[in-house]
């Protein structure tokens, strides 16, 4: 029997050699009756799943899926009547129905949404665990790294001081919010503190619940005492109906205030809401024509999350600082606990449930597909609609 350490190492070096073969035999039983972009294609997918495998990935399951055709259609009479050499049809479907083994192509949720996916019995993501060490060789990479991260709590902490000396602008408009117990304006989200810290959550008028992602964040505020202790408000702010973030409040049990933008001009103003209609697109601090321009054409349209802060001195209100995106990531305690352990965290935000949902069979069924790596993931969550 061989340890499941041994053969967790040995599998990506095992599929490399088969899709390589993979690969290869593709090249070899297409040529020459084969189109030359077909010819390429098909070596170029070998290569592509050799390389991810060798770096411990597998490719998505919509690639597996495709090859998965080309081979059918390769092993089909017509397909293998083009075939020059019997030898290599022999090893191409050998390597090819390995491959097949190993990457799950015809599972049946191959092609349905990754959010929806179901993990199979027991499933966890691939991740090697630390070499096995000694005492004292522990010691001396634990004090290596310590060095490393006490360089960057410095460089945090003047991050920290640089931010505080970020100017401030004053507040003119005239925001007017919904709140449970009636209208609110802006400076009414103060409670009365100095400090308001607000979190754009994104949670449109045409939606039934809150993302996932952005509860996971709220799951993540500390208990509001100790911020009220120290001068500061905590409050959320969507663009849905007061009644529906009411009763999504209630559901997750939080006691954070959320108020409703709906009908102001606040979720454009701070770039949380794109609708081209209505203001210029801009998030993270770049325009339409950026984000087309970075592959994020996502953002250019719909509700998306960020966190704006402001001060008041008397009545006057001044916006002082606002972050969007992974600038949102020293918020979510759940990875920083995460970050400290061998296998990190596992999954992309946008795949934790909502954390009323972890008990139930229902949601252990729809519940989040983990990522073999986070950048598989990179792509958007959920659009928002405005």
């Amino acid at each position: 029997m061989i340890p499941e350490r041994a053969r967790r190492r040995a599998r990506p070096a095992v599929d490399g050699v088969l899709q390589a073969a993979l690969g290869a035999g593709m090249v070899a039983m297409t040529w020459p009756s084969a189109p030359l972009p077909l010819i390429v294609l098909y070596g170029f997918a070998g290569l592509w799943f050799a390389a991810r495998s060798l770096a411990g990935r597998r490719g998505h399951d919509a690639h597996h899926a495709l090859m998965a055709a080309a081979m059918a259609w390769m092993l089909s009479p017509g397909g293998a009547s083009k075939v020059v050499a019997l030898p290599l049809t022999a090893v191409f479907a050998v390597t090819g129905a390995c491959w097949l083994a190993r990457a799950g192509a015809f599972r049946p949720c191959a092609l349905s949404d990754r959010k929806t996916q179901t993990p199979d019995e027991g499933e966890r993501p691939m991740v090697d665990l630390p070499r096995i060490a000694s005492r004292e060789e522990w010691l001396t990479a634990r004090k290596e790294l310590l060095r490393e991260e006490k360089e960057v709590t410095l460089r945090r902490d003047a991050l920290a001081a640089r931010r505080r000396e970020l100017p401030m602008v004053k507040v003119d408009k005239d925001y007017v919010f919904d709140a449970a117990a009636g209208k609110a304006r802006l400076l009414d989200l103060f409670e009365g503190r100095r400090q308001l810290v607000v979190y754009h959550f994104m949670f449109g008028p045409d939606d039934t619940e809150g993302h996932n992602s952005c509860a996971l964040l709220v799951d993540n505020i500390a208990h509001e005492e100790h911020l009220h202790a120290l001068d500061t408000t905590v409050a959320l702010v969507s663009r849905a109906p007061i009644a529906r973030l009411t009763a999504f409040r209630e559901r997750m049990g939080w006691t954070i205030p959320w108020y409703s933008s709906l009908g102001s001009d606040f979720n454009f103003d701070h770039h949380v809401t794109n609708d081209e209609s209505v203001a210029p697109v801009e998030y993270n601090y770049k325009d339409k024509a950026t984000l087309l321009a970075k592959g994020t054409p996502w953002y250019a349209e719909g509700e998306w999350q960020g966190l704006s802060v402001f001060v008041r001195d008397g009545d006057e209100v001044y916006h002082t600082y606002s972050t969007y995106e992974r600038g949102l990531d020293q918020l979510v305690t759940t990875y920083t606990y995460l970050d400290l352990t061998p296998l990190g965290r596992q999954a992309h935000i946008t795949k934790f449930s909502l954390h009323d949902q972890y008990a139930s069979p229902a949601d252990r069924e729809s519940h989040i597909r983990i990522s073999d790596t986070l950048a598989e993931n990179s792509g958007p969550p959920a659009v928002r609609r405005p």
